[in-house]
């Protein structure tokens, strides 16, 4: 279960885990802005959902790393020539311009492919395999949007602070 740390200004910041709540509250840096219902936690204790710190909290603006989990991530895990859904397992990072090409291993370059297109594909570009992509790739919203989007238990008030994030 995860609580979601919003700064002074009521802005999304990160997810924490019970062992960092609980340094925060044992500090007194955070209010509780919101807690879990006892549907969720089949205890009688509270847990807070949403936390705002007390303090304001200067941010390092992040800047998402690019590997192949948050490419899937980005891409929801669908194909972006088929639109299909797939396991991380049955999925390949595909080259929009070959690297064999000059293509480059980054964001605007690379995209989700299941491995029997990508296969195919090989090292032509997307006009040369007679293909189309869903989706331009660019790069991926906040790492924190990523991170909600993953959240398989989320609480019903974080999706006030993820307006533009589809509940797929």
């Amino acid at each position: 279960m995860r609580t979601l740390v919003l700064d002074k200004q009521y802005q999304a910041i990160r997810f924490i885990d019970i062992k960092d709540l609980a340094r925060y509250v044992i500090k007194d840096k955070v209010e509780v802005i919101s807690i879990w219902n006892d549907e969720f936690l089949h205890k009688k204790q509270l847990y807070p959902s949403i936390v705002r710190l007390k303090e304001y909290v200067r941010k390092k603006p992040r800047v998402p790393k690019f590997n192949r989990k948050s490419l899937f991530r980005r891409d929801n895990f669908t194909c972006q020539y088929t639109g299909q859904r797939f396991p991380p397992s049955k999925l390949t990072i595909d080259h929009v311009w070959p690297e064999s090409k000059g293509g480059k291993l980054e964001w605007d370059n690379c995209v989700t492919a299941c491995k029997s297109i990508n296969s195919a594909k090989g090292d032509k570009t997307v006009e040369e395999a007679g293909l189309t992509l869903l989706n331009r790739p660019k790069p991926p919203a906040q790492p924190l949007t990523l991170e909600y989007k993953v959240i398989s238990q989320r609480h019903e008030d974080w999706a006030m602070y993820f307006p533009n994030v589809d509940s797929n």
